[in-house]
């Protein structure tokens, strides 16, 4: 079956499942949505020692058979779990009161204390999970970064109410309910993940943008224990409350981020985590507004915080470009060094009618923040914007990269490199000069950014893993 008919497929088993779950709900009185957002507490019991209950859980895999991994699977293991966005993502392990092992998901940490996953991997068939173990880049032979027992989670007490009390084996339909936090304590890692990806909503037009990819990672149950695996996808499709797509998943990637991979940026942020699949599509929900407010809120009660956004395509980019020896940037982009100051120029179309907001990062870390009221077009439906100043002096080497908000929307960003001395040019070609810009601009003052989050650039692709508990029809991933 072709890609482009599994997409039309999944477009109307989506619009179906929605149907379905609205139906199974009549009589029941569900909550409004206000209600059905609380969070739902639930403590967690300690573990004495964590690596034991993990060696456990490994000596208990017998391999599983693959399921929602769709011909040809493109998954793709990942090299280095260290690396700056692939170590965010972490193994989710649930026990009983025993510490017997109950079950394997997947989760992404957005914050030092704090880890993104499903509702279903903490509270499923009526039974909440005693204590949780994560390991975050964890490998085949190492937990690169050791081990945490989590304290407590939280879920939507939508679907502690309907779908996750419901009897194991039950029809249980898609909920929109399906995300939960995992919360730690102490930053027990040290500081050593971030920086983090952002949590993200974006406009349907956002999605529809050509060329848009997503992709996910996480430990999938038909791989090597403790082994990460990465895929991405342009068979998607959204509607208001879901996601449906083709993308390759297994069992044991449940709670696995879902992220966009911006071909004109590079930018990924998450907005979905993975929850059930079935033979023709993998289905999760979209994060909206109303659900990053939620997640927000859960954290705020934990006291932990993570960075969100949103993201939208009505602007658009043109001149961008950093340099070192021209404030204006004329000439374009030039070789950046460290210890010297970065200017840069950028356009955005239409002509915004709010504030300009920009960021500057290096190596994930912010270095800056500006800000410009909204300014009068030099031109039709268009502005530009130069910093005679300097953004910034960059410390080391690396990447540096400006991140752009008009108003409280993210509209995009673009970056270059940072290198210890020039390249030595083997023969230098005369060439002529353009001629400075005259274009006026406004002067930037500096100022704290409306998103204050490190920009974690997610490494080409990533993949989550589902949790094994099968439904009629759909499995929980």
């Amino acid at each position: 079956m072709s890609h482009s008919m599994k997409r039309t497929i999944a477009i109307a088993v989506i619009a179906l499942i929605a149907l379905w779950g609205q139906t199974a709900a009549i009589g029941e009185g569900p909550a409004p949505l206000p209600e059905a957002l609380q969070p739902v507490t639930q403590q967690l019991s300690p573990i004495a020692n964590p690596a034991a209950a993990m060696a456990n859980w490994r000596a208990s895999q017998s391999g599983v058979n693959a399921a929602t991994v769709f011909p040809p699977d493109d998954r793709t293991e990942v090299a280095d779990t260290t690396a700056v966005g692939w170590r965010t993502i972490t193994q989710v392990v649930s026990f009983d009161a025993a510490a017997n092992p109950l079950g394997e998901c997947s989760g992404t940490m957005i914050g030092d204390d704090v880890v993104l996953t499903a509702a279903h991997c903490v509270f499923n068939g009526g039974q909440y999970v005693d204590s949780i173990v994560v390991s975050p880049g964890s490998t085949i032979t190492t937990n690169p970064f050791g081990l945490a027992a989590a304290t407590r989670f939280a879920v939507p007490k939508g679907w502690a109410d309907t779908v996750g009390n419901d009897a194991p084996g039950s029809k249980v339909p898609l909920s929109p309910y399906d995300w939960a936090l995992v919360f730690l304590d102490n930053n027990p890692f040290h500081g050593q993940i971030g920086p983090y990806l952002t949590v993200a909503d974006a406009t349907d037009s956002y999605f529809q943008k050509p060329g848009l990819e997503i992709a996910t990672a996480g430990f999938p149950g038909d791989k090597a224990f403790g082994s990460m695996w990465t895929a991405n996808t342009t068979d998607f499709f959204v509607d208001s409350d879901y996601l449906a797509t083709t993308l390759d998943i297994f069992p044991g990637q449940s709670g696995s981020p879902i992220y966009t991979l911006d071909p004109d940026t590079g930018d990924g942020f998450i907005f979905s985590v993975v929850s059930v699949g079935n033979d023709l599509a993998n289905f999760s929900v979209r994060f909206t507004p109303t659900v990053i407010d939620a997640l927000h809120t859960y954290c705020a009660n934990n006291g932990c915080s993570f960075a969100s956004e949103t993201v939208q395509d009505d602007y658009a980019f043109n001149g961008t470009a950093l340099c070192r020896n021209d404030p204006k940037c004329t000439a374009g982009d030039e070789p950046l060094l460290v210890g010297q100051p970065v200017h840069t120029v950028f356009e955005v179309s239409p002509n915004p009618t709010a504030p300009i907001y920009a960021d500057v990062y290096l190596n994930g870390t912010k270095i800056s923040s500006w800000s410009w009221a909204a300014p009068t077009a030099p031109g039709p439906a268009h502005f530009y914007i130069s910093d005679a100043t300097g953004v910034g002096i960059p410390t080391s080497p690396g990447t540096i990269a400006v991140r752009i908000w008009v108003g409280p929307v993210y509209v995009g960003s673009f970056s270059a490199q940072v290198l210890t001395a020039l390249p030595v040019a083997p023969t230098p070609t005369p060439s002529a000069s353009p001629s400075p810009t005259t274009t006026a601009s406004p002067t930037p003052s500096p100022s704290p950014s409306p998103s204050p989050s490190p920009t974690a650039t997610p490494a080409p692709t990533v993949r989550p893993k589902l949790f094994h508990v099968v439904l009629p029809g759909l499995a929980l991933q």
